[in-house]
């Protein structure tokens, strides 16, 4: 193994790289580079970065080589390789014959050709429209060898930027420039920095006199040691992006002058390529309009049934009809009366009139327990639709801050007890001075006083005297601001680590150098600690602010959940940490820049109960969103996504836990647990009543296809009278998996499981509806998988209705006792903050499919028999949340539920409204307290409805 790859090493010259440094020119490639891409490189030496292109960013290549023996080490990681000069390449034969690529890659291996110029012709027809060539090569413009030329010295050497085989040396403009000839156009350029005193110069650059040096560190591009330019084909979008257009050096402009020709040229066989495709969008043009008449038609169809979904939700959620819901339940209750009348004649006589008008006007005046429908399909959350107007609009009216908060402040901190002081770390680079004075402005109006500011500077390279200037006037007006100026560029975590060995505060906290506090974070902050004393961490919801200043996509999450956090760090901002804690764990590990915050939250939290986990539910932290940062598009930065997976995998490592960690195609991580051994038997219960054709889909998808085999099935038959229901009973009997167990009394969910589950022989039990699909094969072992984890009491499965919408997304307690979580949605939608889409942790799941330990159900005395249609499944996970297990829904288990179909709707009888009424009330004296807060619900959201819309108004307290 070789060490980690420094900044200004080329990648040839490795084996193997286990550590990327972003800045790296490994790192800076592979920042071009979409993972699951298809790749062509060219020169790929011994595969050191094949490997990494193949294992880390699922990536398909085709690679050619000079060097025969060079390429067997490199050949198990390539589709195809050909060993061939690409000197001689024949770009037309057989070998690319049909072929073309996402991205050609050409790393360091231009200088070493005598004609590069054919080499980057020969690849343009190779690349697909919307790929890119990514090339990287040494810039002779370094200041280390402008210092070996000063001394009269070129030093050639085996490696390195002045490796022997080079035959070409390229500026940064002489690269874009041959690129532009070559009929490509030079988009993106990253350069790779590397300090001349370090590199293999640095004996020539410290003989150097320092006025010397100095002179020529101020030459343009003297510490870049390479350059990695990416290339498109010639199109509009391509011209607007050509970085050669955004210098401003008069040399270059001439040269571009010179370059005008071919670029004249270029835009001819542009136009002529525009020219075809007019003729043959043209042809089409008949189609395209019969195409766009009826996308105007399917257009107002759905505004229409938006419409009317809004006039709906509108009726439903206004106060007339909440007013109106006694009188509806009295003409209701008056129609059932008149229906029963022979009911109410028989009380006359044996009960006497008094007690009968009582019963009557109980049932008439009763206030009514079931709650507000959660309407399928009514206009959706202002947070799905994205709706940033609605939100701004929501903020005016519910969180107006009081102008004295700072007087009131001072005023309250006068009180008995000890306040935290918070110190606040901010590594500073390249910072843009308005943004950076925008968060230095918004710690210094912070109400709460007790606050240091640590501005750690990691040798920044623009406006340096402007930035000293506005740091040194800033440290001398607040003197709780210390500015640490670093000698050397160490990055985000080693410029974090600066900050913390000065802080001696009480908690620690970070703020972006162009993000914002709100001005009552740190109030919020203290105050949480004051009331949790236990607290090791406290943490907060966020938003982000747009372009024009304007706030936008919040983030209102849950209280501590676990299992979300292993899904992605959903704690992010703002999250202040008890600064023994951030010592003790080492502070912010160097290697994992981009996940460093991850990384930190994993080891702490590891050390940390889950009462020391405290989430204030306001937004406290504004994400400032800009091109080329994670809040903008966290794939800008796939080396974060890699570090922080590394991170996840390397928790897994230090708690024990066996398992693979993978980056799903929504950026979000899923932990893959492994089974050791001889995993534990499962025993399927499936009640049905006459289910039919149901029961045979879902008993033959269970048998015919899950991957998992050590289950048995219990198919208990409530009473079924139906021939085709009876006859599969029977032949489920005589198979070797399933027993079939007759229980015919009136029909009672929880008191059917509760006779069968003592008896059964599987170590977990899982409940099954009939009406439940087998969709993914891999279903029972990731549930299984899951459940085996420590603190793990029952484990849900996602449900999609058959027109592939979501059904069940764990349920959440809304609606007055509970609901599913993004019902109605596509089942494609990422839901909220990706929540549809994530394994975490929930208060319930629906029974529908639920697998539990048998020792746990036994344990909560299994379920409970006063509900016997509605809420059991969500008392059952209450209980067992209340005996200190976690309840965990994942989306990796997915299966269909015809929901309802063969026990029908509450609605469509009246007895069964009241039974589910009367199951509303129990559920409510049951588990009110309960109820009334989710952990995994925020009280900035909606608890009436399911898709997680704003709650007007909040349910929080008061700020003083």
């Amino acid at each position: 193994m070789t060490a980690a790859i420094k900044p200004g090493e080329s990648l040839k010259y490795h084996v193997d790289h286990d550590e990327i440094a972003p800045e790296s020119v490994l790192g800076q490639i592979l920042a071009l580079i979409r993972p699951g891409s298809r790749v062509l490189e060219l020169g790929c030496a011994t595969g050191s970065m094949t490997r990494i292109l193949q294992e880390r960013h699922g990536c398909r290549i085709d690679a050619v080589e000079l060097d025969a023996m060079a390429a067997q080490q490199a050949r198990p990681y390539c589709d195809r390789l050909l060993v061939e000069d690409l000197e001689n390449m024949a770009w037309d034969g057989p070998f690319f014959a049909g072929e073309t690529y996402d991205h050609v890659l050409i790393a360091d291996v231009l200088e070493h050709l005598r004609e590069p110029a054919r080499v980057l012709r020969g690849v343009r027809g190779l690349v697909r429209a919307g790929g890119n060539i990514v090339v990287s090569t040494p810039n002779i413009g370094y200041a280390g060898v402008q210092a070996a030329l000063q001394l009269g010295w070129f030093p050639y050497g085996p490696t390195g930027l002045l490796d022997e085989g080079h035959v070409h040396f390229f500026t940064r403009f002489e690269l874009e420039a041959l690129m532009l000839g070559c009929g490509v156009v030079p988009v993106a350029r990253r350069a790779v920095h590397w300090g001349p005193g370090d590199s293999e110069f640095g004996a020539f650059w410290n003989q150097l006199a320092p006025q010397d040096q100095e002179h020529l560190l101020r030459a343009m591009d003297a510490t870049v040691y390479q350059w990695v330019v990416a290339a498109e084909l010639p199109s509009d979008a391509a011209w607007r992006r050509c970085v050669l257009f955004a210098s401003g050096d008069a040399g270059q402009r001439r040269r571009l002058e010179q370059l005008s020709e071919q670029v004249v040229a270029l835009q001819r066989e542009l136009e002529v390529a525009r020219q075809r495709l007019e003729e043959a969008a043209h042809r089409g043009q008949e189609e395209s309009n019969r195409r766009c008449a009826l996308e105007r038609d399917l257009q107002a169809i759905t505004e229409q049934r938006d419409q009317a979904r809004s006039q709906l939700e509108a009726v439903l959620t206004s106060k007339s009809w909440r007013l109106t819901a006694p009188m509806r339940a009295a003409r209701q209750a008056i129609a059932n009366i008149c229906g029963d009348g022979g009911k109410v004649f028989v009380s006359l006589r044996t009960q006497g009139v008094q007690p009968t008008v009582q019963r009557i006007a109980r049932r008439l005046f009763q206030r009514p327990t079931a709650s507000v429908p959660l309407v399928a399909g009514a206009v959706r959350s202002e947070l799905l639709a994205g709706d940033w107007s609605a939100y701004r609009a929501w903020l005016d009216a519910y969180e107006a801050l009081p102008p004295d908060g700072a007087e009131r402040v001072a005023s309250a901190i006068q009180s008995e007890g000890s306040w935290p002081t918070v110190g606040i770390v901010v590594p500073l680079f390249n910072p843009n001075l308005d943004w950076l004075r925008q968060a230095i402005e918004s710690v210094r109006q912070q109400w709460y006083p007790h606050w240091h500011l640590y501005l750690v500077d990691d040798c920044s390279t623009r406006q340096r005297a402007e930035l000293a200037a506005f740091l040194e006037r800033l440290g001398e007006e607040d003197r709780r601001v210390r500015v640490v100026w670093r000698a050397r560029n160490g990055h985000i975590s080693a410029a974090t680590n600066d900050g913390l060995a000065l802080s001696a505060d009480d908690w620690v906290t970070f703020l972006d150098q162009d993000d914002v506090l709100a001005p009552h974070a740190l109030w919020c902050v203290a105050v949480a600690i004051r009331q949790h004393p236990q607290a090791r961490i406290v943490y907060s919801d966020e938003d982000k602010i747009d372009a024009q200043g304007r706030r936008c996509e919040p983030h209102f999450k849950p209280d501590w959940n676990p299992d979300l956090l292993l899904s992605y760090n959903y704690i992010c901002h703002l999250a202040v940490y008890r600064r023994q804690d951030v010592v003790a764990v080492g502070g912010v590990r160097q290697g994992f820049e981009g996940a460093q915050d991850y990384d930190l939250a994993l080891r702490v939290l590891e050390r940390c109960r889950p009462e020391e986990v405290v989430h204030v539910p306001r937004v406290l932290y504004h994400w400032r969103v800009h091109e080329g940062s994670t809040a903008h598009d966290v794939g800008v930065k796939p080396y974060a996504l890699e570090a922080g997976r590394r991170a996840l995998q390397e928790a897994m490592q230090r708690r024990g836990v066996s398992a693979t960690v993978t980056v799903d195609r929504r950026s979000a991580y899923r932990v893959r647990y492994h089974m050791a051994g001889s995993p534990p038997h499962v025993t399927v219960v499936v009640p049905t009543r006459n289910g039919g054709r149901l029961l045979k889909t879902c008993i033959d998808g269970v048998i015919g296809r899950t991957h998992y085999d050590r289950y048995d099935i219990v198919i208990i038959d409530n009473g079924s009278d139906q021939a085709e229901t009876l006859r599969l009973l029977r032949d489920y009997a005589q198979h070797p998996r399933c027993t079939v167990v007759h229980d015919p009394r009136p029909f009672n969910y929880a008191a059917l499981h509760n006779a069968v589950v003592p008896g059964v022989k599987g170590d977990y039990v899982l409940l099954l509806n009939d009406d439940i699909e087998v969709k993914d094969a891999d279903w029972l072992r990731e549930m299984v998988s899951v459940a085996v984890q420590p603190g793990v009491g029952i484990v849900g499965a996602r449900l999609l209705f058959p027109n592939d919408t979501v059904q069940h997304g764990g349920v959440l307690l809304v609606g007055g006792v509970a609901g599913h979580a993004h019902k109605h949605l596509p089942a494609d939608h990422p839901g909220y903050m990706m929540r549809a889409h994530v394994r975490q942790t929930l208060s319930a799941v629906t029974a529908a499919c639920l697998l539990v330990p048998k020792a746990v159900y036994q344990q909560v005395g299994g379920m409970d028999e006063r509900l016997a249609v509605a809420f059991n499944d969500v008392a059952f996970c209450l209980a067992v949340g209340q005996a200190g297990y976690r309840i965990v829904w994942t989306p990796y288990a997915e299966l269909y539920h015809h929901e309802s179909a063969t026990r029908g709707y509450e609605h469509e009888d009246p007895v069964k409204q009241r039974r589910f009424e009367a199951e509303v009330h129990y559920m409510q004296e049951r588990w009110g307290d309960r109820l009334r807060e989710d952990p995994a619900f925020n009280p900035n959201l909606d608890n009436m409805r399911e898709d997680f819309a704003l709650a007007r108004p909040p349910r929080l307290t008061a700020l003083f």
